[in-house]
């Protein structure tokens, strides 16, 4: 079903540094530094994503997203960030925005994405997603060295038709590097 390779430790001296995100703003992720970028099979679209179930909100709760931040290890053919509320099962429920990132992204960089309208977080679980295309195999999402988070590793792949948790469909056992800035209300 998912085809991954071996990882190989990125440069530390070649990566951006990681993104600070402020007081007042409240930090939403589950990674910790960029270690590297699982190998996914091409001619895919995939979506790497972090979910926060409603009762991890805290004082993030009915606040207002502002930004997304995402490291990329090489870049894809299309890219874009997609927010959801609620769960369905194993998948996210509701889109609540999606913005197109193609064009403004860095290889071997932390990226960040101002949201070009506000969202509101939802009383309800959130989803934070990273969706990409590529065509050969690609070592795209950046991730840590894990262990993965419950709700740290969520991927879509557009072949399987699902979400699915990486470190359960593979011997990879990582968190995306997804992080959110939220303004709390």
């Amino acid at each position: 079903m998912y085809a991954l390779f071996t990882f190989t430790a990125c440069d530390p001296d070649s990566v951006s540094p990681e993104p600070v995100i402020e007081s007042p703003k409240i930090a939403l992720h589950y990674d910790a530094a960029n270690q590297d970028a699982p190998s996914l099979t091409g001619a895919r679209t995939y979506e790497g994503a972090i979910r926060i179930p409603q009762s991890e909100l805290g004082d993030a709760l009915n606040g207002t997203l502002t930004e997304v931040y995402f490291f990329i290890q090489e870049l894809p053919e299309s890219a874009s960030i997609k927010i959801y509320s609620g769960s369905d099962g194993n998948a996210p429920k509701t889109q609540l925005y999606s913005g197109v990132v193609s064009n403004n992204i860095q290889a071997n960089a932390w990226n960040t994405h101002s949201l070009n309208r506000s969202v509101d977080i939802p009383d309800d679980d959130l989803w934070i997603s990273f969706s990409f295309s590529h065509t050969l195999d690609q070592r795209t999402l950046g991730c840590d060295i894990g262990p993965a988070n419950p709700n740290g590793d969520w991927l879509f792949d557009n072949v399987a038709g699902s979400w699915l948790k990486l470190s359960n469909v593979s011997a990879v056992n990582i968190n995306w590097n997804i992080r959110a800035a939220v303004l709390p209300q």
